[in-house]
């Protein structure tokens, strides 16, 4: 990526980490969620409503796209992922019913890779734990 784009994107994202912190963000000062808090997080107002700042809002283009985060790769689609039904994006399904979107949901199972990529990310310094992408790009 160019220095330039990448200092929009990390702009973007050291604004949407103030706005996070102004409403309480569960979490500590590096970003990391505490457990407890998951739940009230992803997924839940009011923090849905911050846009992504890898999300140019002109075009609608994720400018990670390539490079993206797992939780954005399986975010949309209906899926179980390691056995959890995970919320799937409504602009995707429109015009579906709960049962037809019951029957599109896809299982995913990623204990074996996940373990793998894990022990990697370990190896290379990575702290345990779970944030999200604005503190994550910050």
């Amino acid at each position: 990526m160019e220095p330039e784009e990448a200092a929009v994107i990390r702009a973007r994202a050291a604004e949407s980490v103030v706005w996070l912190r102004g409403l309480d963000y569960p979490g500590d000062k590096s970003g990391g969620l505490l457990e407890e808090s998951i739940g009230e997080v992803l997924f839940q107002p009011p923090f849905q409503s911050l846009a992504c700042p890898a999300l140019d809002l002109e075009s609608g283009r994720c400018e990670l796209y390539t490079h993206r985060p797992a939780a954005c790769r399986t975010y949309g689609p209906a899926i179980r992922l390691d056995g959890e039904k995970l919320p799937h994006c409504p602009l995707n399904y429109r015009d579906a019913t709960a049962e037809q979107i019951e029957e599109f949901r896809v299982d995913i199972d990623t204990q074996e890779s996940g373990e793998a990529a894990f022990a990697e990310f370990l190896e290379g310094g990575g702290k345990p734990g779970q944030t999200v992408i604005a503190f994550a790009l910050s």
